[in-house]
C-alpha cells in the first residue's frame, strides 16, 4: 500500500503494534493499519513536532518543537 494523505516532514514514520504512525511538522499524527494502510486516526497533538516518535510500554511519544512531550496510547483510537 502506499500512504496517500500521511506524511511525516522531519520526522521519520514509526512501525509499532501493528500500525504505522506519522506525525508532521504541524504537529497532525496519522496512524495507518500496517498490513492494510487504512487510517486510523489523523488528529493534532500539542504542538509542532520535528522529532522521531518512539514507542516503550503500550505508548508512542512525540517531541514536540517547544518542548513538550505528547504520549499516546498505541493502537487504532486516539488516545492522549
Amino acid at each position: 500500500w502506499k500512504a496517500e494523505k500521511a506524511t511525516a516532514g522531519f520526522a521519520s514514520p514509526l512501525a509499532h503494534g501493528g500500525h504505522a504512525y506519522f506525525v508532521n511538522a504541524a504537529g497532525i499524527v496519522s496512524c495507518l493499519d500496517v498490513k492494510t494502510g487504512e487510517e486510523r486516526y489523523a488528529k493534532r497533538i500539542d504542538g509542532p513536532c520535528w522529532a522521531s516518535p518512539i514507542a516503550a510500554a503500550g505508548r508512542v511519544y512525540f517531541f514536540g518543537k517547544n518542548g513538550t512531550t505528547t504520549v499516546l496510547k498505541a493502537g487504532a483510537t486516539f488516545e492522549k
